[in-house]
């Protein structure tokens, strides 16, 4: 097992101006920060480069990178004796609108690797099994 502490730069839109403090009344005033979209969107970002650090975890079989400044999220997984990614390696740090219509309000989520969608893609370790249905 090898573990190493090194730097990647990323493109990332700048929303860290748009964040404020605040708290969740509905789980015990849990401290979170809110993000003002409609300033973000009204701002016209543009991705700049930004420098995070990276963790590396790496054993005979697989090399782990997690992002510790952007709260731990796994950024990739090589399945390395065939070099395959596992994961979605999105190119740019974004807010994203995905989630619940009532999460949007409070905070954001940001868009690093795989994030926290939870949502497995199909060829990367898991297959969806969906039923279709062709009608006229």
């Amino acid at each position: 097992m090898r573990y190493e502490v090194t730097e990647i730069t990323i493109p990332t839109y700048p929303y860290s101006r748009h964040l404020s403090p605040a708290t969740d009344p509905d789980v015990a005033d849990y401290p979170l920060r809110v993000f003002d979209r409609a300033a973000y969107e009204a701002s016209a970002p543009k991705p700049v480069p930004a420098r995070y650090r990276l963790l590396v975890l790496e054993n005979r079989y697989l090399r782990l990178e997690v992002l510790p400044d952007l709260g731990g999220r796994i950024y990739g997984l090589t399945f390395k004796p065939t070099g395959s990614e596992q994961m979605y390696r999105n190119p740019v740090i974004k807010p994203t609108a995905w989630g619940p219509a009532r999460r949007l309000t409070r905070w954001c989520e940001l868009v690093a690797g795989r994030g926290r969608t939870g949502v497995r893609l199909p060829g990367r370790g898991a297959r969806l099994r969906v039923r279709h249905r062709l009608g006229v």
